[in-house]
């Protein structure tokens, strides 16, 4: 795992509790730190030859709840695996 997806976990962390809006909070743990690393050029947000990777999550993504139904990574689905049971198949989230 990149030391940027990892970060981006980390300010997704911070974003969830903070009483903002959906589109500020998002915009912390994406462009926001795209931008203070020098790095919105290339990465932060989905537009024609940026490096994306996207998550689709079933529910609102800020909640604790909600899980990832896909994950792409440089336009490559990644296998699900259950977080909740380590070593688990790959699997979609239901």
């Amino acid at each position: 795992m990149s030391r940027l997806v990892k970060l981006a976990m980390v300010l997704g962390l911070v974003a969830s509790p903070c009483a903002c809006a959906t589109a500020a909070a998002l915009a912390s743990i994406t462009i926001s730190p795209a931008k203070v690393f020098g790095l919105s050029d290339h990465i932060g947000s989905i537009e024609p030859g940026k490096d994306t990777d996207i998550v689709a999550w079933r529910g609102d993504p800020l909640e604790p709840l909600s899980a990832p139904t896909a994950v792409l990574v440089k336009g490559v689905d990644e296998p699900q695996r259950d977080r909740y049971m380590p070593g688990a198949s790959p699997t979609l989230a239901e």
